[in-house]
């Protein structure tokens, strides 16, 4: 890093001009910063695990920056509550390294940045679920990171999968000094509310909106779960991934225990009004990710934390000492050529 500064001392003005008026770049009056860190972010340069951000994808990020927060995650752990964000970035060429990098300041929080869930205005009226409307396309897609799962594993997960599941997978990257495994589901509101179980969604739905719902929970249960269980990692996260009004619902089991997934999955169209009322509660936040983790010792889903462009809310902020290797930004992205676009 600090020879890229030396190189270019237009990236150090450009962070030292930031962190001397970060006042303002707040979300709101209440975010305040433990520290900010100046920092090179990602570069063109092939990594060592192969990849590497092509000059327009950095530019891309460097503008998501601008546009919406980024948020600052520690290893890549959706179970963990942002510790901060970036808050600001931009992308420089360095000529003698002929390679293009992004800097950026990132900011850890203080513990008032967050805003609990308990000053939140109660929700009015109840959501309605059944007017969700179905969308084009896949219901369902599975996203991975091919530096954690095999093509062999993806392959032999997508072979039996009902049609409504997309034949092709979403790649995720995720770049940290200690990354965990997460196997992603990405699934349609409407499918994901669909309760084949009650005479109700029978009546309204018909029974071939119920069987598109038993496809996706046998196939969930027969191929990602075993996927899961089988693996030799030191842990695996289940994540079901959900799109809805605008912002992500993130549904996550921190297990490998099939037992525990199982339960956890039996559960999760209970959960899904609870959570997309949650999303409408807060719109004016203008919500990004809503997480919800499995607490098995209560058999129940709760919330964890919602990210927006207003801040975090949360109950149980991760304050506790990490060292700077451990921070995380994640995303999704194509690879070609070995150059992430």
């Amino acid at each position: 890093m600090s020879r890229l500064f030396e190189e270019v001392p237009e990236a150090r003005e450009f962070c030292d001009e930031i962190i001397g008026h970060v006042s303002d770049y707040r979300l709101h009056d209440r975010e305040s910063f433990s520290e900010l860190f100046s920092s090179v972010l990602s570069t063109s340069q092939i990594d060592m695990q192969g990849d590497a951000f092509a000059p327009n994808a950095l530019e891309q990020m460097a503008a998501q920056v601008s546009r919406e927060p980024v948020w600052l995650g520690f290893n890549h752990d959706p179970l963990v509550p942002p510790l901060g964000r970036i808050v600001a970035a931009k992308v420089f060429f360095a000529p003698q390294s002929q390679l293009y990098f992004m800097t950026g300041v990132i900011g850890r929080y203080e513990a008032s940045s967050y805003t609990s869930f308990a000053t939140l205005q109660p929700q009015s009226g109840q959501l309605a679920t059944a007017d969700i409307p179905r969308p084009e396309g896949p219901l369902a897609t599975l996203a991975f990171n091919p530096h954690e799962i095999s093509a062999d594993d993806v392959r032999d997960v997508l072979e039996d999968a009902p049609d409504f599941v997309a034949r092709k997978p979403v790649f995720a990257f995720r770049k940290a000094a200690d990354p965990i495994v997460v196997i992603t589901v990405i699934v349609s509101a409407w499918l994901l509310t669909k309760n084949p179980f009650t005479e109700k969604f029978l009546q309204k739905h018909g029974e071939a909106a119920g069987e598109l719902s038993l496809g996706l929970m046998k196939w969930l249960k027969g191929k990602v779960l075993a996927l899961i269980a089988r693996l030799r990692k030191p842990r695996v996260l289940l994540e079901i991934h959900s799109p809805f009004n605008n912002c992500l619902v993130d549904f996550v089991v921190d297990s490998q225990d099939v037992t525990v997934l199982t339960t956890a999955l039996e559960h999760v169209q209970q959960a899904c009004p609870g959570a997309y009322a949650l999303v409408m509660q807060v719109k004016e936040w203008e919500p990004q990710r809503v997480v919800y983790v499995w607490e098995k010792s209560i058999g129940k889903w709760l919330p964890l934390y919602v990210t927006s462009k207003r801040g975090v809310i949360t109950d149980r902020p991760y304050l506790l000492a990490v060292e700077w290797r451990g921070l995380s930004v994640a995303g999704t992205a194509r690879v070609v050529n070995q150059r992430v676009e």
